[in-house]
């Protein structure tokens, strides 16, 4: 979703959708979901150990 800086995710069984990670500020913060800070995230990919945004 663009705008708040954050990463969601959709339900596609039930149509809901919310925040995954990230806390909505602007920056550059590793950490868990809730603690984690994008700037601008464009790309999401996962290894079903990591997922890594940029």
């Amino acid at each position: 979703m663009a705008g708040p800086h954050q990463i969601w995710q959709m339900d596609l069984e039930t149509g809901i959708i919310k925040t995954y990670a990230g806390t909505g500020a602007e920056a550059c913060i590793d950490g868990s979901l809730t603690e984690s800070a994008f700037a601008q995230p464009s790309g999401i990919t996962n290894n079903r150990q990591f997922t890594r945004v940029s």
